[in-house]
């Protein structure tokens, strides 16, 4: 993960590199961190890295329980984002 930060740093307009970071944030169980990545993700990029950023945080949410507020604030925030 820190090289993967470091990459994002050096060249924040790098997709891919951000949403690889996005789904090593999330292996490692950090959500919140990686929620937020991939909505900017969805942002920037809505049909392609977005695309595949939405999905991680389908993933997540599987993950996480469902009453979870972590996942009903995320949902929340993509759905805006989406709709």
């Amino acid at each position: 993960v820190p090289q993967l930060c470091q990459a994002v740093a050096a060249d924040p307009k790098n997709l891919d590199v951000q949403l690889q970071l996005a789904k090593a944030l999330a292996g490692q169980a950090q959500y919140e961190e990686s929620l937020d990545l991939c909505l900017k993700l969805v942002e920037q990029d809505r049909a392609g890295f977005g695309e595949q950023a939405r999905q991680v945080m389908i993933d997540i949410f599987h993950v996480l329980p469902k009453d979870s507020e972590v996942t009903r604030t995320y949902r929340r925030r993509l759905s805006s984002l989406l709709f």
